[in-house]
């Protein structure tokens, strides 16, 4: 008996020990169910064309939505498409929702491609990840640039080049265009006469007011541009002829104005305004062939025209004989100057890539340098600009590292093996992003080691 009542102790002393081993987890009392689990990165909607960006989701990158009427496509770079536009800034704060605009496509050469680029225009003005308010803005594919950042660094650098006046803002912006994911585009100012933006004189009847050109060559093959009227041209030791488009004022339409008398005034004043403009250009062109420094002195502002063509030597811009992109202005009174810049998407490596040569492929460039007070500013203001370069060249990495998200699911899409013109053979070997980061860093460092020790 004592025997099996010994055991029975044993027996129970050696569940308990058994118990006490065991992991507890406690439990709160009405515990709401947790739901699904958080989903990976990767597997977020949006990372795929086609899909639907999250609403609640703050990116790093601003998420822009923009919905046409009826889903319609965009097809056309003259005519607008009715959509309603929502702009989520970095914070994931709602700047702009469901505002009602206008888009249509953008670009020459980068219209052909897969990847368009487009021209937003709201019924009215509003602020684009900015301080102030504007009707038009741009969104650039840069397709053609793997890195997604040479525009990005040359309206920067535009920005520390004293002479080069008002240059566009930048943003990095993720872009879904009727729910389907596009990747990543560049927001910037549309180039034009404005309060906020080249800020001169318009809307004078006088010829001496505010005036934006372009150096275009398109505008030969655009049907709806008039020589004499939209545009003169020029000589061009690459292209025989080139037009030079007024961009403001442009001519008058009859539409526009309540009875002929008005229209009649606006287009007297205009052909004024063309015929001054026209004269004033082929002087400077005439003062620049011929070496006539004095009178380019007198015409233009030599410090501005110095940084414009500086910014295309350092970064090695294979569009430097500008067949199209080549602003340049005059306000009332003034003297005409270089810019604003753009056009950059295939600088640094692009075309030229041995960053130990001088780039001469600009006629107005090679002109200018022959002579030597002008060569003189130039390499003056190299110098000044030097340490600017470098400075925005390292902060570089911090854009690419805040918006690491955004460029991989862009290269989702766009993969970066994928050739575009005029990649060189170097590039056509890389695999990775990294890869042709590195490469355009390094590109823009050599450039400015060898003019640092070639430009006396």
């Amino acid at each position: 008996m004592k025997f099996r009542q010994l055991l029975c102790i044993l027996l129970c002393a050696l569940c308990l020990l058994l118990a006490a081993c065991q992991p507890t987890q406690p439990v709160e009392p009405d515990q709401p169910d947790p739901g699904p689990s958080e989903q990976e990165p990767g597997d977020q909607p949006g990372d795929q064309p086609g899909d639907q960006e999250p609403e609640e989701t703050p990116y790093l990158t601003p998420v822009l939505r923009v919905v046409t009427e009826n889903s319609a496509e965009i097809v056309s770079k003259e005519e607008y498409v009715n959509a309603q536009v929502t702009l989520t800034d970095s914070e994931g704060t709602r700047t702009l929702d469901g505002v009602t605009a206008g888009i249509r496509g953008r670009g020459n050469y980068t219209w052909t491609l897969e990847k368009k680029g487009y021209r937003i225009k709201f019924d009215k003005k509003q602020a684009m990840l900015s301080d102030y308010k504007c009707k038009s803005w741009a969104l650039l594919p840069n397709l053609t640039d793997k890195t997604l950042l040479r525009n990005y660094l040359a309206f920067s650098l535009a920005k520390r080049f004293d002479g080069l006046g008002w240059s566009s803002s930048v943003n990095l912006v993720e872009l879904y265009l009727n729910g389907e994911y596009l990747g990543v585009y560049l927001l910037c100012d549309q180039t034009q006469v404005n309060e906020n933006r080249l800020n001169i004189e318009e809307g004078s009847f006088e010829a001496d007011t505010g005036y934006l050109i372009e150096r275009d060559h398109y505008a030969l093959g655009d049907e709806s541009m008039v020589e004499g009227r939209d545009y003169f041209t020029l000589p061009d030791a690459q292209f025989g002829r080139i037009p030079y488009v007024l961009k403001s004022p442009e001519a008058p339409v009859r539409e526009d104005f309540a009875d002929d008398a008005s229209y009649q005034a606006a287009a007297q004043a205009y052909g004024a305004q063309f015929s001054f403009i026209q004269d004033y250009i082929t002087r400077v062109y005439e003062a620049i062939h011929s070496g006539d420094y004095q009178t380019f002195l007198s015409l233009c502002d030599a410090e501005s025209f110095a940084d414009y063509f500086l910014l295309d030597q350092i970064l090695g811009n294979y569009e430097i004989a500008r067949f199209s992109s080549f602003y340049m202005y005059r306000d009332k009174g003034g003297k005409l100057k270089l810019g604003p810049v753009w056009d950059y998407d295939i600088c640094g490596g692009y075309g030229f890539p041995n960053p130990k040569l001088l780039i001469m492929e600009s006629d107005w460039f090679l002109a200018l340098y022959q002579v030597p007070e002008f060569r003189a500013l130039y390499c003056s203001r190299f110098r000044t600009y030097y340490p600017r370069v470098l400075e925005e060249l390292d902060k570089l990495d911090a854009v690419r590292d805040a918006n690491a998200e955004a460029i991989a699911r862009n290269n989702a899409v766009w993969p970066v093996e994928t050739y575009i013109y005029p990649m060189t053979d170097i590039m056509k070997s890389f695999t990775t992003y990294e890869q042709h980061y590195e490469y355009f860093k390094d590109y823009v460092r050599a450039r400015c080691d060898f003019l640092k020790r070639n430009l006396d």
